[in-house]
């Protein structure tokens, strides 16, 4: 059975048309037939009237044959008793408002009053009732289009090529002062993207078409263009979304986006073959002349459909036919509404191109085209009463309350919202109008449901499925509610047949509440915390089934006796034992996937203490510890989880006592105590101490062997690692006993605890030297290096434990002597020493060159030579006498000779990293001159002199900031040719007469200072004139006497004060003072 997806229904029958054409009078008001008043205008629709003469009578037509119809014709207008008729050509709504524009020039205003409706199916509970007929002016023109904009309560209407603007609801004509009528317009449309939306101006925009041109207005309180777009071939058809017209002149579609402009030529226009109109004693002729009719609509945000007559064109989603050219198509997202020739309305979804419902119409209603509206609401109170939602009751606590009005409000809403479809595609025919309604899905499937098709409901149900849409909110809401409502009924329904397995995959389709499902297991599963978790909202129907089935044991029961009549009557049989016993475990496995699966939607969220998760956790966990399986339970317990401890602990208790004592039962305990001894101390054995001997540290060393308990290191390492709630003794206490497993596990703990800030370091390094070397650097690396500790007692301790190391690897290797000399030698040779000015690399970067390729002896000496060149807290005197006992580090020694203040060592070694001078203060630049003095000392003194020439010159002329002139030239031989000391001196001397200039230019600039201070003196003494203290004078502040020395100063009124008493009553220092 196909899913269909709307039902159609009248609005405006025939009768009411027919009605108001009888009750319009020979001699009605309305003006008579008037030639076009517009070049732009058009043919209307329908013949016009004929033509009379000044005494109303209608003159015989002389070119029709004369006969007994013509005579009857011209009586019948002689009479003026011919009914002038109209058809509908526009409709739009709103509301409960229905607006049909006419063949003949009028607005006819009705409104559908609402009738109650108790019924399933989707009948239309409306009655029309004409409010008001409006003409428009225009003489008999056809109205063309209808354009309700409820935004800013005003509708625009499109007739005789003339765009007039009215106000809502009663369609009254707007002052032409505030928004004039457009004349010339072709077509014209709205942005469909403003739907229900309106500009931060309070303006909407429309979209007007005109013979060459394009203009965007800005229409509120008034009517403003905005922009305006070069059209040359003109456009007899426009839609439009956000930024993206499509238009469609007499040859071809195209679009054009609006900002910036773009036009971009689509497929041709269609043409539709239609006969010539026949002139009066003309004879009919054979030929037809084709007519664009272009159909198009706007599917969403920069996407199209436009029906072409060929397969001619690009489509995005697949291409659509139908069976004939459609008059007119709408898009109520996912769906393609198309009215056809054929008078049929077929329906397809525009994801998949699929047909899904093929509707035909009475074959009187003559139809002329659909209108996407605003849409008519409908109640349906079938959907209402299936979609009704109430609180479920599965605990003494969580009983419903009756008085909660916020929450009972709050499920009618959300009925109320559901309940109510739109009608927005309207069809209209010469003399009526109807409405397509959505049928909702579940009124179509509850159908089947309760005639045991359980097949065709889920058929059905897939198939609609598909068809949710993304981009219209309420529609998917909907559809996801009636989507619910289906799978967790026919669940049930297969849950009461005890076909498990897919009852459990239908109720997580259906979105069941895990919690729900987990107590029809009762105590087995069901944890009676939940009694005090939030109530549960199901749908009414759905809670009725649910009180049915009770329990999985009263389902299993009701089948044994339902398909075992006889066995039940008589004392168990062992083949009716057996067939119970394996109902009840299908329904157990079945049950631990649900379970699974639903975890697994909600794994985002899992170990956050969500309700839903507990319950879930919690029953899987008693679930396997029924099934007995050991790993599944570690498993959960090693993931994140939600499990309630004291409900697993008094499941796996039961479990124990039932079956012996075991050792997986003994180890699944202990994994409990992993996850809840670290809350209260002595935990492990005081929860289980009527277990014999039960504890985690038991199983770890041995005496409760188990091979399944492979990683309860890492877990107590994680769970020490990832607490926050753990007291800093507790956490300490398993610290230190991990560390006795693995002291490198404890030490990561020490580490990267969250309470790693907390510890006391000194306590730590003292404990940890019990531990062995490796544990101890872990520590002080972590404190030097991640921490970046200031205390020298690290990083004195740090580089000794290096030191020891490295002492380690040679003691263990004989040849390890050798080795550091022909490290040595191979970066001499790596080395061209006569190439001073190449960039080479340091002796350091040659160790990290060489770390991965030779003997484990750099890996540990690298660690040391980088610490020693970096840090500068550790003392120097012990570390060196580490060195010393190590054995020939001269390279580690270098470093620490090269430190400040290092004055008794010639062995120097230069270190790559330099402070600019700016930033050394005078100690440092001194101690830095007097090195590279003997750096330079140390270079003379090489044998070779080529080799001494180059090292001595790149030296001056690269360091020759730190040298002095005068002592460089005291130590170089006197052989030397001034030519070679050439760069260096005239360095020297531009530095020297530049210290010479600065300085001069700091002399005058004091001496300016000082003059002018001088200036500004005596001319505060010439304006205030002299403060005259004598033996007699005391302060103000204190009453002292003012002749004992000191600065005094004396305010504006002549007050004398001494310094501190001036500052202590405020007075400003740029008062008047004077030294006696």
């Amino acid at each position: 059975m196909p899913f269909s997806p709307y039902t159609l229904q009248t609005l405006l029958p025939p009768s009411v048309i027919e009605e108001i054409i009888q009750s319009v009078s020979p001699s009605s008001t309305s003006p008579p037939s008037s030639p076009p008043t517009s070049f732009f205008s058009r043919l209307s629709t329908t013949p016009s009237s004929p033509p009379t003469n000044s005494n109303g009578s209608s003159p015989s037509l002389a070119s029709s044959p004369p006969n007994k119809l013509n005579t009857r014709f011209n009586t019948l207008m002689a009479s003026g008793n011919v009914q002038q008729r109209f058809t509908i050509d526009a409709v739009e709504s709103w509301g409960n408002d229905l607006y049909l524009g006419t063949s003949d020039g009028h607005i006819l205003h009705f409104v559908l009053e609402e009738q109650k409706h108790n019924g399933d199916t989707a009948s239309m509970p409306y009655v029309s009732r004409l409010v008001d007929k409006i003409f428009l002016g225009y003489g008999k023109k056809s109205v063309e289009r209808i354009l309700v904009i409820p935004q800013v309560s005003k509708a625009a209407v499109l007739c005789d090529s003339t765009l007039s603007f009215y106000s809502l609801p009663f369609f009254e004509p707007l002052p032409v002062s505030l928004i004039p009528p457009i004349k010339g317009v072709s077509c014209f449309t709205h942005d469909a993207a403003e739907e229900g939306k309106i500009g931060v101006d309070g303006t909407m925009e429309l979209c007007v078409v005109k013979r060459r041109v394009v203009q965007i207005y800005k229409i509120g309180e008034f009517l403003q263009m905005k922009k305006e777009i070069p059209l040359h071939d003109g456009a007899i058809f426009v839609i439009r979304h956000s930024r993206s017209l499509c238009l469609a002149d007499h040859t071809q579609y195209k679009l054009i986006h609006v900002d910036p402009i773009n036009t971009i030529p689509l497929i041709p226009t269609p043409q539709e073959p239609v006969s010539p109109p026949v002139a009066s004693g003309m004879l009919s002729s054979s030929s037809q002349q084709l007519v664009p009719r272009p159909v198009a609509a706007v599917v969403k945000a920069d996407e199209f459909l436009m029906v072409s007559a060929n397969a001619y064109g690009n489509a995005i989603r697949g291409t659509m036919q139908w069976s004939s050219y459609p008059k007119s198509i709408c898009v109520e997202y996912p769906y393609i509404a198309a009215l056809l020739r054929n008078n049929t309305i077929e329906i397809h979804n525009i994801n998949n191109q699929q047909l899904l419902q093929s509707i035909t119409l009475e074959p009187g209603m003559e139809p002329r085209g659909m209108s996407f509206s605003h849409g008519i609401k409908v109640q349906l109170d079938g959907l209402a009463k299936r979609l009704s939602q109430r609180p479920h009751n599965i605990g003494s606590n969580n009983a419903t309350n009756n008085d909660d009005d916020d929450l009972q409000d709050s499920l009618k809403r959300q009925v109320a919202r559901f309940s109510t479809v739109p009608a927005k595609i309207l069809v209209f025919g010469r003399n009526s109008v109807m409405a397509q309604i959505i049928t909702p899905l579940v009124m179509q499937v509850d159908a089947l449901i309760d005639d045991n098709r359980i097949e065709e409901a889920m058929e059905m149900t897939d198939q609609a499925r598909n068809t949710m849409s993304s981009t219209n909110t309420l529609h998917m809401e909907r559809m996801r509610s009636e989507l619910d409502y289906i799978y967790q009924k026919c669940g049930l329904l297969m849950l009461k047949e005890t076909v498990f397995d897919d009852a459990f995959n239908l109720l997580s389709k259906g979105n069941l509440d895990p919690r729900l499902v987990i107590h029809l297991f009762g105590d087995q599963l069901f944890s009676h915390l939940q009694e005090s978790f939030p109530r549960i909202l199901v749908f009414d129907g759905i809670s009725d089934i649910l009180h049915q089935i009770d329990s999985i044991d009263h389902v299993v029961s009701s089948n044994m006796a339902k398909n075992y009549p006889d066995q039940q009557s008589q004392s168990p049989s062992s083949a009716s034992v057996e067939m119970r016993r394996v109902l009840l475990e299908n329904a157990k496995e079945a049950a631990q996937k649900y379970l699974f699966a639903e975890r697994g939607k909600r794994r985002n969220i899992l170990g956050k203490g969500d309700f839903t998760c507990k319950a879930i956790d919690t029953a899987l966990l008693k679930l396997f510890t029924l099934n007995d399986n050991p790993k599944l339970i570690f498993r959960i317990l090693k993931e994140p989880n939600d499990c309630d401890i004291e409900e697993c602990k008094e499941a796996l208790l039961e479990a124990k006592v039932s079956e012996g004592v075991d050792l997986k039962k003994r180890w699944l305990l202990a994994v409990l105590c992993v996850v809840e001894t670290i809350y209260v101390e002595g935990h492990a054995r005081g929860i289980f101490g009527s277990m014999d001997t039960v504890s985690l540290e038991g199983i770890y060393k041995g005496e409760l062997p188990d091979d399944d308990f492979d990683e309860g290191l890492d877990r107590m390492k994680d769970v020490l690692l990832s607490n926050n709630e753990l007291s800093l003794p507790v956490m300490m206490k398993y610290t230190w006993w991990l560390m006795g497993q693995n002291p490198m596990d404890g030490v990561q703990v020490l580490i990267k605890s969250p309470r790693a800030a907390e510890m006391d370091p000194q306590l730590i390094l003292e404990k940890l030297t019990t531990f062995g070397t490796a544990a101890t650097r872990s520590f002080l690396e972590y404190l030097v290096i991640t921490r970046q500790s200031q205390v020298p007692e690290f990083h004195t301790r740090l580089a000794c434990t290096y030191v020891e190391d490295v002492q380690q690897r040679i003691k263990q290797s004989p040849d390890s002597i050798k080795e550091l000399t022909s490290l040595v030698d191979e970066f001499k040779q790596s080395v061209d020493p006569m190439r001073p000015n190449v960039d080479s690399e340091t002796f350091v970067g040659y160790l990290g060159r060489k770390q991965h390729t030779e003997s484990k002896l750099i890996d540990t000496r690298l660690p040391l030579i980088r610490l020693l060149q970096q840090s500068q807290l550790y003392d120097a005197n012990t570390v060196m006498d580490s060195l010393s006992e190590a054995g020939p580090l001269y390279i580690e020694k270098t470093f620490i000779y090269g430190r400040p203040m290092e004055t008794d060592k010639d062995d120097l070694l230069f270190s790559d990293t330099q402070l600019d001078e700016e930033t050394l203060d005078p100690q440092q630049l001194s101690e830095r001159r007097r090195l590279f003095f003997m750096l330079l000392r140390t270079y003379l003194a090489i044998e070779d002199k080529q080799l001494m020439l180059t090292r001595t010159l790149h030296l001056l002329n690269t360091q020759g900031y730190y040298l002095d002139a005068i002592e460089v030239l005291g130590v170089i031989p006197d052989d030397w040719p001034l030519e070679r000391l050439q760069d260096f001196l005239m360095h020297s001397l531009r530095r020297s007469l530049h210290d010479y200039r600065e300085g001069e230019v700091v002399l005058g600039m004091s001496r300016g200072e000082n003059l002018t201070v001088a200036d500004e003196l005596f001319a505060c003494h010439d304006k205030l004139g002299p403060t005259r203290v004598d033996t007699t004078s005391t302060c103000t502040h204190c009453h002292y006497n003012m002749f004992d020395g000191g600065a005094v100063v004396c305010d504006l009124n002549n007050h004398l004060f001494h310094m501190e008493c001036a500052s202590k009553r405020g007075i400003l220092p740029n008062e008047r003072q004077s030294d006696l």
